[in-house]
């Protein structure tokens, strides 16, 4: 056996003791069964493109089973809906922030009631509410795992363009950074809440601000608002 594969003999067998030598804050929150090894060195196709971050998501949203929270500019791949539809029928609270308009391919998803659409809109200097453009690429899985970058989930950005996402598996550096997020979008700390709790939360309140743009009423808590079910429940 060759130096560099009793190196990777030695690392898969004894990656956790390594980890709880060096590194035992990580550990201790490690799902050790989550752990998996690649079987040889991944070589990108140039010609058929760069799909590790269509990987990612895909593969985080498998495994969701409490919540999955999405701010992006447009949602198009069939793939990714299909997984969002998968995830509604487990019983996991989605949650989509995006620009008012961006909508399409998400028809069906607006039937569960564990799902919203939302739009953010805040008050102009005229006092009336003025749709702000969601350009954010990020994600959250079951308060545990985020990724945020410059990937948007169309065809282009997944299979196509140059992007860039950092990702990351740490409980509670993900709960900081929902309860950030919510506490701009709703007006509301939600930082005592898990994140089921918290996403239905943020449905409630944006239904209710969304009633009270149909009516013209520009008091509302925090940001968000629902999306008109009519333009994706058909």
């Amino acid at each position: 056996m060759d130096h560099d594969r009793l190196f990777k003999a030695l690392l898969t067998n004894f990656f956790a003791e390594f980890l709880e030598l060096f590194f035992p804050e990580l550990i201790r929150d490690l799902d050790r069964k989550s752990i998996e090894f690649l079987d040889k060195e991944i070589f990108t196709d140039i010609a058929s493109g760069e799909r590790s971050n269509f990987d990612q998501y895909c593969a985080a949203m498998d495994t969701a089973h409490s919540s999955i929270y999405i701010e992006n500019q447009h949602i198009d791949v069939p793939e990714i809906v299909e997984r969002l539809h998968r995830a509604l029928l487990r019983g996991v609270e989605v949650v989509l922030v995006m620009p008012a308009g961006q909508h399409s391919g998400l028809r069906g998803l607006g039937t569960f009631d564990n799902f919203l659409l939302a739009g953010i809109a805040g008050l102009g200097a005229d006092g009336q509410r003025k749709h702000v453009h969601i350009h954010a690429k990020l994600m959250l899985i079951d308060d545990e795992w985020a990724t945020a970058g410059s990937c948007n989930l169309h065809r282009f950005s997944l299979f196509g363009n140059s992007e860039l996402n950092v990702a990351f598996f740490e409980p509670n550096t993900v709960h900081a950074f929902r309860s950030e997020l919510l506490q701009e979008h709703l007006g509301q700390d939600t930082s005592g809440l898990d994140d089921r709790e918290a996403l239905r939360l943020f449905r409630k309140i944006a239904r209710e601000n969304r009633s009270k743009l149909e009516a013209g009423d520009p008091a509302w808590l925090g940001l968000a608002y629902a999306a008109s079910p009519s333009i994706y429940t058909s």
